[in-house]
């Protein structure tokens, strides 16, 4: 409604697997291997685990068990240790949720917010270049490797009817870069600053061209890496709230091979706080505190990745999970730097 956020509204659609399926316990639920159950297991797995956690939200009996179960979880513990300690009994935890299901109904938090003002959202027209080069854009948002080399020549013919068009330019300077043309990505990005001078991404990727340069063991003339960190930390300034200069930042230490010092690492946890999304950040962000010996860290970052049941249970940051653990345990240094997880 206007003026109202609801928050913890029912899942509708979980509504026939509710009564439709066979509920999961308790005890199953928050121990199973979620990538051993059927498709239909797999539908009352994800009914029920919304159901728990709705309730756990909201009544007042429970008040505060779904926070000491989390942190029971945090320093280590089972989840079935977590559960006994934090929830009790868990076949009267079951009953509880059987009858709050019964009963049909299900509280909300109801949040005010004020209207939004006029003109707070802006729509903007786009340039001409830009709705030209909208084709190579999505080409090259979505994700390429091979492919692309074969975005270049389509890019090219489109940006060279508007060469002084900044958003045609910088669309580009993506797609030379990503195709490795550093040059003409470079080149690209000087006339996106020639006719803007405060366009973020055209820093970006004069940043990008100078430490693939250095990181491929090109030629400078110089100390190349200090001038891409000026190229990003010009970014930062102008949007702050920008993950993606954040991440770079810390990124050219490590591509340096030196220690990263601390405002990389405090840009590269501003940049998680920003884009927890984006799984390369989090990974960064484990393996820094896995080096620093910051076990504690190191797991909370990485536990919605290692706890997603959606993963096998022997999925690379489940198996990270457990070592940092044994790490910590033991008191002792990581012995050698983990390997990035990959999480898809």
């Amino acid at each position: 409604k206007e003026g109202e956020v609801g928050l913890g509204l029912p899942a509708n659609g979980r509504i026939s697997s509710h009564y439709l399926l066979a509920a999961i316990p308790m005890r199953r639920l928050l121990t199973v291997d979620s990538s051993s159950l059927s498709p239909d297991e797999r539908l009352a797995f994800d009914a029920r685990a919304w159901l728990a956690m709705h309730y756990l939200a909201f009544s007042s009996k429970r008040h505060g068990q779904t926070n000491a179960y989390l942190k029971a979880i945090s320093t280590g513990a089972s989840a079935a240790t977590a559960a006994a300690a934090a929830f009790g009994d868990l076949h009267e935890l079951d009953k509880e949720l059987g009858g709050y299901l019964r009963r049909g109904r299900f509280t909300y938090l109801r949040i005010g917010v004020p209207p939004i003002p006029e003109g707070a959202v802006k729509v903007i027209q786009l340039t001409a270049g830009d709705a030209a080069m909208m084709p190579v854009r999505i080409w090259s948002n979505r994700g390429v490797n091979e492919s692309a080399k074969d975005a270049v020549p389509l890019a090219r013919a489109i940006a060279s009817t508007y060469p002084n068009d900044p958003q045609a330019q910088g669309v580009l300077a993506q797609a030379e870069f990503d195709a490795g043309n550093l040059d003409a990505a470079d080149a690209a990005a000087d006339r996106v600053l020639s006719n803007a001078p405060g366009d973020m991404m055209a820093m970006v990727y004069k940043a990008q061209v100078l430490l693939h340069r250095e990181n491929n063991g090109a030629p400078s003339g110089g100390n190349m890496w200090n001038e891409a960190r000026r190229w990003l930390s010009k970014a930062n300034k102008v949007q702050p709230d920008a993950a993606w200069p954040l991440y770079l930042f810390f990124m050219s230490y490590r591509m340096q091979g030196q220690k990263p010092k601390q405002n990389a690492v405090d840009a590269l946890e501003r940049a998680f706080v920003l884009a927890p999304q984006d799984n390369s950040v989090r990974m960064s962000l484990v393996q820094h505190y896995i080096e620093e010996k910051n076990f504690r860290g190191a797991r909370v970052v990485l536990e919605p990745i290692a706890f997603n049941p959606h993963i096998a249970a022997d999925h690379p940051a489940t198996r990270l999970l457990a070592q940092i653990d044994e790490w910590e345990k033991n008191g002792k240094a990581a012995t050698s730097t983990p390997a990035m997880v990959e999480t898809k």
